[in-house]
């Protein structure tokens, strides 16, 4: 009977370790799953700050290069002065943009640290020994500017004389332009007058000559005989209404001197007898021309010389 409950005992014992058993391996299951992710949320911010910080120190390492390239440019005297200043311009550019950059790196650290569950004091002091780097990166580029700050203001002010240098060159190039279409509207103007006045002048300096016999000149209907009785006591005219193309247009500037070769002359048209002389052949018998002495009062008189020969 002792025997049977001590089996009966350690069979009900048994039972119940088995069920304790159990219940334990469940709160072990979730507490490993709170675990795991726990885990794998600190393996992602962790993930997360490697990678802000690689960037920040690739950041750092171009803000070096660029500043030795600052020195460099600036011992460099080979490139004309603009051109250096200019270099070290950009450069200096490119620096501010990178020191921006490693800035908002630090601020987005700090704020994804501060929102995470954990208490993250080496990483947090990895960020605040980073904020140290930039500051005194920042320091030593404002260094660098305060050296290169005379430079830079000369960089401004060579900007400014070339953009005023410019203008007065746009100015200038305008006001040629201006100028070169005002000659070339006055040249044009000046050849104008001056073809009006050289063909006034060849107007003025044209006249008409014809030298025939009586019945020559009146089949030509440029004679004309008027009054007089029985055919005594006419008088030799012009035809008022003559024919241009029955004379040979002559230069009064040039024509000085006309060709007759007759026994007699007379002059038909009005001229002062004392602005012209009949020229004798040698041996007087015949009249070989005829010279115009006083060409503004001979031509003054008329345009057109018609000279009766015989």
């Amino acid at each position: 009977m002792k025997l049977k409950r001590i089996c009966v005992a350690a069979t009900i014992g048994l039972f119940g370790l088995v069920s304790c058993s159990d219940q334990e391996i469940k709160e072990l299951e979730a507490s490993n799953q709170t675990l795991l992710t726990l885990t794998e949320q600190q393996d992602s911010i962790i993930n997360e700050v490697a990678n802000y910080i690689n960037h920040f120190e690739d950041n750092l390492e171009s803000i070096i290069h660029q500043e030795g390239i600052i020195v460099q440019t600036s011992a460099n005297k080979e490139n004309s002065k603009e051109t250096q200043l200019n270099l070290i311009s950009n450069h200096l550019e490119a620096v501010d943009s990178l020191l921006s950059q490693n800035q908002a790196i630090i601020d987005s650290l700090s704020e994804r640290l501060n929102a995470s569950e954990g208490r993250w004091y080496t990483l947090k002091k990895t960020v605040n020994r980073l904020q140290i780097k930039l500051k005194e990166k920042n320091q030593e580029v404002n260094d660098l500017r305060d050296k290169l700050g005379i430079a830079l203001d000369e960089i401004y002010v060579l900007k400014q004389n070339k953009l005023i240098l410019m203008d007065a060159r746009d100015s200038l190039l305008a006001t040629s332009g201006s100028l070169e279409d005002t000659l070339a509207q006055q040249r044009a103007k000046n050849l104008a007058q001056a073809q009006l006045i050289r063909q006034q002048a060849d107007d003025i300096s044209q006249a008409f000559y014809l030298a025939g016999s009586k019945q020559e000149l009146k089949e030509l209907e440029v004679l004309e005989t008027e009054g007089g009785i029985a055919g005594i006591g006419r008088v030799k005219t012009l035809n008022e209404n003559l024919k241009p193309e029955a004379f040979q247009p002559i230069d009064t500037r040039e024509k000085k001197v006309f060709a007759i070769h007759s026994k007699k002359a007379q002059l038909i048209t009005p001229h002062p007898v004392d602005a012209y002389a009949f020229i004798p052949s040698e041996d007087g018998k015949t009249i070989v021309g005829l010279e115009v002495t006083a060409p503004e009062r001979f031509w003054g008189a008329s345009k057109y010389l018609v000279v009766l020969t015989d």
